[in-house]
């Protein structure tokens, strides 16, 4: 996990909010992953690439998070660092926040995206979510 993750995912447990994972890797590759980190048994939902018909940046994993989890996309913050998480977030219905540092940010370390909050370190996720709340 990049540093601060722990931190984060930790921060967000002891406030009682829920938070998934939505990826385009299958889930013969995402479960190993998951349990490696630690992570199995604290995520409110996984959604895999293989999980639907289709993945990011279609809309419909991102809503099936949504619905897993209890919540309204409109209340609702989907972090990715690809523009396809971004893509996916804004169509269905979620606020987005851009992650500047991950797999595929380098596809974000360019100008904001448009509509979305600019996340360069953990931390600013948790702030995110106290000015957004």
């Amino acid at each position: 996990l990049y540093d601060g993750v722990p931190e984060l995912l930790d921060a967000l447990d002891r406030n009682g909010i829920p938070w998934g994972i939505v990826t385009n890797k299958f889930e013969v590759l995402t479960h190993p992953i998951l349990e490696a980190a630690g992570l199995s048994d604290r995520a409110s939902c996984v959604v895999c690439g293989d999980t639907l018909s289709s993945k990011k940046p279609d809309p419909a994993p991102v809503l099936l998070a949504c619905e897993t989890i209890g919540t309204e996309p409109g209340h609702t913050v989907f972090a990715g660092d690809d523009l396809r998480d971004i893509e996916a977030g804004k169509a269905a219905g979620t606020q987005t926040a851009a992650i500047h540092y991950g797999y595929g940010s380098h596809e974000l370390t360019g100008p904001p995206v448009e509509g979305s909050y600019p996340i360069h370190r953990p931390a600013d996720l948790v702030g995110l979510l106290h000015r957004i709340d």
